[in-house]
Parts: C-alpha cells; structure tokens; sequence
C-alpha cells in the first residue's frame, strides 16, 4: 500500500570536476521531519584536446552517516534494512562501448535518523547532476508512491 512521500525536487546541481563535493539536501523544505545530505564528486580529465570526445573521469556519491544501496529492480518499492555503503564510486572511462556523458544510477538511500528513500541519480561529466526520487519521512521502508498522497511543503510536519 503506498505512503505519503516527499518527492525531491528534480534541479540541476552544478559539481566541480576537481573532486571538490557538492551537496544536495535531501530534506529540502521538509528539515523538521527530514535530515539528510547527499555529495558528489567528480574527478575529469582536464587535458582532454577535444571537448565532444569521450570524457575521462569518474565520480563518487556519499551520503554522510547514512548509505546507499544499488536499486536493481524498479518494480521493488521496499527498501533494504541492512546491506548500505557509505558511497559509491563510478569510473568513466573514454573508449568503453557505452560511454555517455550522462551516467544514471539507481539506489536506496538510508538517511540520518534512519528514514529510507529511492532516488535516480544523473551525473554529467561536464559539470552537474540531477536527483529525482522520494523518500518516506515516517521511517517505514515503504518507497511506493502516491500522488495524492504526496507530501507538499506546507503541509504539518
């Protein structure tokens, strides 16, 4: 049965390419019933000649006193209780077959106070990400979705 969710502003993020973190928060308008930071990081290859070619690099996704866990199923809509890593590091190699400047990945997030969410993650290796997702501020590992539950900021907390 679904819940009541707050649904992550889809944004665009700008994150630079020298390893520096930039952040996303994951409570947003909802930080009475929300804590919750997400970091990116990417590294790029500065010296690339031709700037639509393949782009080497990588990048890592934090969450700092939480964790992430790879969301392989889109049809599962209950998060994980245990199995989280702090981060999760991902290499863009120039040449692989699929290469794309955008990398999208999947997870269950577990954030601080242990409230559970499901986000897409979109990197771009020329300098932003994007997040989309939902995340359950009553603590229940139930991630289905339904919009006229949605939890709307100006609702009570």
């Amino acid at each position: 049965m679904a819940e009541r969710l707050v649904v992550l502003k889809n944004e665009s993020v700008p994150v630079p390419q020298n390893g520096k973190a930039a952040e996303y928060d994951l409570a947003g308008e909802h930080s009475k019933v929300l804590s919750g930071v997400l970091q990116v990081q990417t590294w790029v290859d500065p010296h690339d000649p031709n700037p639509t070619s393949p782009i080497i690099g990588n990048f890592r996704v934090t969450v700092p006193s939480g964790g992430l866990q790879l969301r392989t199923n889109e049809y599962k809509f209950v998060a994980p209780s245990s199995g989280y890593q702090e981060s999760d590091e991902v290499d863009l190699p120039a040449g692989s077959p699929n290469w794309s400047n955008v990398c999208e990945r999947k997870y269950f997030v577990k954030l601080v106070g242990g409230k559970y969410g499901r986000i897409t993650l979109s990197v771009n290796a020329l300098g932003s990400f994007q997040v989309q997702g939902h995340v359950n501020p009553s603590g229940s590992q139930n991630l289905e979705f339904d919009p006229s539950k949605r939890i709307k900021s100006d609702d009570p907390q």
